[in-house]
């Protein structure tokens, strides 16, 4: 995978909050849900960028703003330089041939009672794409580049293993020639032997299409072969930001160094020998987070400063960004 210098998708002070109202007896109050509080990245074009962290901390709503499926509550999304958010649904009509996403459960993204030829079809058939010959035979092109059959179109989702509606999944995301791809959590349901080639797939297409990609998940093993960067996320933050090999042999953050320390290692002897320090407590409530540092009531290095000013993500050289008042 190859990275390049120019920008295409990018996020600017990106925040989401819900509202939740809760009722009582007497009264009703509102609490705000913090999902995604102010956030600052960019994805190069053919870039691969990793976000992960653990559930709950906003990866998934950040690649909905992306995508427009969610209306940030304020700043900006920009594609190509320009600014995609509020604009009118024929504007969004002509950008989702732009961005495309694969969901984490390939069977509920897909309509049963539909053939997963005409699910692919459909795609081509509502943006008037080509004639009916010519969209059917598209559609037992984008089944073999996923590696599945032409005459697979005709069978339905219940005919397929997860692995192989994955791969359908796959294929309707790029039945329209996106630019870029959101995939959330694309292999998290699957078999671990399924998982690899799912992701060999997802990398051999990244590379041989010159996709831009947002890949999403919690699992730091998969994560590191995917990705060009790697942003990690904290309740509602990115933390640390840095090359897929930077982060690994040098995590700065407290947060991102427990989370490598917790990854098992291959060997079942060396792992029995290891010790490691995992992450102590719970993650906090969006709805009340801490001050100033979010992650503070788990970390061991937490000072006083700590609980009055929230850290900002700067960039420590090499590329290598952290959000803390010690790196």
């Amino acid at each position: 995978m190859r990275s390049g210098n120019q920008v295409l998708i990018q996020a600017k002070n990106l925040r989401k909050y819900y509202e939740l109202r809760r009722w009582t007896s007497i009264r009703s109050s509102k609490e705000v849900v913090k999902a995604v509080d102010g956030l600052d990245f960019c994805i190069r074009k053919r870039e691969t960028l990793g976000l992960v962290g653990e559930s709950g901390c906003g990866k998934s709503t950040t690649g909905r703003l992306l995508l427009g499926l969610e209306e940030p509550t304020s700043g900006e999304v920009l594609f190509e330089g320009e600014n995609i958010c509020g604009h009118s649904r024929e504007v969004w009509r002509q950008l989702r041939r732009e961005m495309q996403i694969v969901f984490q459960d390939p069977f509920s993204s897909l309509n049963p009672r539909m053939r997963v030829g005409s699910t692919i079809e459909w795609t081509l058939k509502n943006f008037d794409l080509y004639s009916k010959e010519e969209r059917e035979e598209r559609v037992g092109r984008l089944l073999e580049m996923v590696g599945l059959e032409a005459q697979f179109a005709n069978r339905y989702p219940h005919e397929f293993s997860g692995g192989q509606r994955q791969r359908i999944g796959i294929a309707r995301a790029l039945s329209l020639q996106p630019k870029f791809i959101v995939a959330d959590e694309p292999v998290s349901s699957l078999d671990v032997s399924i998982q690899a080639q799912i992701l060999n797939l997802l990398r051999d297409l990244q590379k041989e299409l010159g996709l831009t990609c947002l890949f999403i998940t919690h699992d730091l093993r998969i994560v590191k072969q995917m990705s060009d960067r790697i942003a990690v996320m904290y309740l509602g933050k990115i933390v640390e930001l840095a090359r897929s090999g930077s982060l690994y042999q040098n995590p700065k953050h407290p947060y991102t160094q427990k989370l490598i320390e917790a990854v098992p290692f291959p060997d079942p002897e060396i792992e029995s020998k290891r010790k490691r320090v995992l992450l102590s407590g719970e993650v906090p409530s969006p709805l009340n987070p801490p001050s100033g540092c979010r992650f503070r009531t788990r970390c061991e290095r937490a000072e006083p400063i700590c609980s009055e000013e929230d850290p900002v993500l700067r960039d420590s050289g090499d590329d290598h960004s952290v959000a803390c008042h010690f790196v």
